[in-house]
């Protein structure tokens, strides 16, 4: 089984960190997304999106005074890429 870990990061310091396999992985992601950038809060565009060969990252881009960054560490496809967009797009549709 793929095995992946959602790393949450604070001020560059670990604040939370999830293992998780294949089947869950977008689901737990998009969960962890909402708790870390809540769309009442952060809007999509003041989010960035960064992606290498083994993550895929989220972080706060707007400014604000606490800095975060939501990671995804496994073996990232261009499937789970397009499967995680799509979920965390349709997060922030149904927030409004």
């Amino acid at each position: 089984m793929e095995t992946f870990e959602i790393v949450a990061f604070k001020y560059q310091y670990v604040h939370g960190r999830l293992d998780c396999q294949r089947h869950e992985v977008v689901e737990k992601f998009v969960t962890k997304y909402c708790d870390y950038f809540d769309p009442a809060y952060y809007t999509e565009p003041n989010i960035r999106f960064d992606r290498g060969k083994y993550y895929i990252s989220y972080n706060d881009d707007s400014g604000g005074y606490k800095s975060v960054v939501l990671m995804l560490m496994g073996p990232i496809t261009d499937i789970l890429v397009a499967e995680i967009k799509a979920a965390v797009r349709d997060m922030y549709n149904s927030s409004f």
